[in-house]
């Protein structure tokens, strides 16, 4: 697909990775829990996730994961697209600033899949 034919695809500016993990969503204090959610995809600017708990466009959030059972990373965002579907909900999240340790982090975590996807490497 080209540019003009994927609506989405001029919006995304860093490359996303499939992920299956579980995480918790706060609210924007970081301490209020909202509720779990399944991630589908990650990049180093925001992430897609499934959720039954609804939150609003332009809200603020924090999400919590777990990286490859070792790295805990807690990522402020904002809510910055919704679609409803009758199981729940999936919620475009945009990060906001992340710690430069947390986003090594999730640029290694990318790059690994990418590296793994290709043959011979990086």
């Amino acid at each position: 697909m080209n540019g003009e034919t994927d609506p989405y695809a001029e919006k995304r500016s860093a490359p996303r990775v499939p992920a299956d993990v579980v995480v918790e969503i706060y609210q924007s204090d970081g301490k209020t829990l909202v509720g779990v959610a399944h991630l589908l995809n990650l990049s180093a600017t925001g992430t897609c996730l499934d959720t039954v708990a609804v939150l609003t466009e332009k809200s603020s959030v924090v999400i919590r994961l777990l990286l490859k059972r070792r790295h805990l990373l807690t990522l402020p965002g904002d809510v910055v697209w919704v679609k409803t579907f009758p199981h729940g909900h999936e919620y475009g999240i945009q990060f906001g600033q992340v710690e430069e340790t947390q986003l090594r982090t999730m640029k290694a975590f990318i790059d690994e899949y990418f590296g793994s996807d290709k043959q011979g490497g990086k």
